[in-house]
């Protein structure tokens, strides 16, 4: 069974950007047991707001300092959009 979708609207900005992930990002530990998080995940985007590329290019490096080593425990998925409104 897939998990309860629900569906809802946004207002977006002229321009926004949208960051999707699975829980594989914000749960990757490292050795200690320690999650990412979602507040990492948070700052991460906050400060890298500029493209899509930058902040992925970020993300992976930020979670591969973060886990130094130990191996990933589930899969990563993460998508993010630049909305750009005429």
């Amino acid at each position: 069974h897939l998990p309860i979708i629900q569906q809802g609207e946004l207002q977006l900005e002229k321009d926004s950007l949208m960051v999707l992930y699975t829980d594989g990002v914000t749960e990757t530990m490292n050795d200690r047991g320690d999650e990412f998080g979602f507040q990492a995940l948070l700052e991460l985007t906050e400060r890298n707001l500029n493209t899509p590329e930058h902040i992925h290019a970020h993300l992976i490096a930020a979670l591969d300092h973060h886990r130094k080593g130990h191996p990933y425990q589930d899969d990563l998925s993460f998508l993010t959009c630049s909305i750009r409104i005429a």
